[in-house]
């Protein structure tokens, strides 16, 4: 699975929009639009950063108006963990 996401990536065409808000609350609304190569239609994921948690609609799998809610408490710990040592 995780294969065949990374190609359809790769062979994608990806266009997104949106806004950001830096000041605490940080908050983002996007729209990521991916085109597979040689598909006749896009794939649109609609996305939203608040409150340390990611809400992601996926068409094939999501109903209508419904996200997936991934959290994202630990997300700063990581980016400190993978930052450079001086």
């Amino acid at each position: 699975m995780t294969a065949a996401m990374l190609a359809l990536f790769k062979e994608s065409t990806i266009q997104y929009e949106g806004m950001v808000s830096l000041p605490e609350p940080v908050r983002m609304e996007a729209t990521f639009t991916l085109t597979p190569k040689g598909a006749v239609s896009p794939i649109v994921l609609p996305i939203l950063l608040k409150d340390n948690k990611m809400y992601l609609h996926l068409p094939a799998i999501s109903p209508t108006d419904e996200y997936i809610m991934l959290p994202l408490e630990n997300a700063q710990s990581l980016w400190n963990a993978a930052a450079p040592k001086s």
